[in-house]
């Protein structure tokens, strides 16, 4: 006779079963906060039934908590769409950050506990995610000085205010990008100009002096 199963936690239920010779299969069904974990919340055949010895008992029991979830594919997705994909997921959204990109809108990175997460990652459910968006460019911002700069820290300089590399040029024979310094630079110093545009460089290895001819006629074709 297969005994009330629902009255036990899971571990005596199949204690129980075990010393009547019968086996059992225990699935986990999605999880419901109203009961306690491992609850049994139904099982076959009922109680009472009268089987054979050795017969499988199926039984549906409440897990510990809420399965986790894997993170959706969202990078490059649209703002509205991401919080879609997140609310299916039974994911919830916190911050919102803004970073300077084309993509206006659209999901960069992902953030979990300040960490990074990625496609597929698993999360518990209802984790609490923060989105990087980006805000588009800006326009009419100030471009930063180069002049007397080494290659290496005017790129950075160039990319840490959002705006790209563009021609490199040198003044003299020498094409030395390591002793070679910034001496001019289009758009100027202070120049308004929109982000995402390209700055074109001026290297030489030469000291302003020797050079300033050249850079007078630099002045007089590109200050126009």
């Amino acid at each position: 006779e297969v005994p009330d199963l629902k009255t036990m936690s899971i571990n005596d239920a199949t204690a129980v079963l075990e010393d009547l010779g019968l086996t059992y299969e225990v699935d986990s069904v999605n999880f419901d906060p109203k009961l306690k974990p491992y609850a049994i919340i139904d099982y076959y055949p009922n109680a009472l039934s009268k089987v054979k010895e050795g017969r499988r008992i199926f039984i549906k029991a409440n897990p510990k908590t809420y399965r986790p979830v894997e993170l959706p594919d969202l990078i490059g997705k649209s703002k509205r769409l991401a919080f879609t994909q997140l609310d299916i997921s039974g994911l919830k959204i916190g911050n919102i950050i803004y970073e300077p990109d084309l993509a206006k809108d659209a999901v960069l990175k992902i953030l979990y506990q300040g960490k990074l997460v990625k496609a597929g990652d698993v999360l518990p459910r209802f984790a609490v995610v923060d989105l990087v968006l980006g805000r588009g460019m800006l326009t009419g911002v100030r471009t930063p000085s180069l002049v007397g700069l080494d290659l290496t820290s005017a790129k950075k300089t160039i990319k840490d205010n959002f705006f790209e590399l563009g021609q490199i040029k040198f003044i003299g024979s020498s094409q030395d990008t390591i002793n070679s310094r910034i001496v001019y630079q289009f758009p100027f110093s202070g120049d308004a100009y929109d982000q995402g545009q390209p700055i074109d460089i001026w290297l030489s290895s030469k000291s302003m002096s020797e050079i300033k001819d050249q850079l007078k006629l630099l002045d007089r074709e590109y200050k126009k």
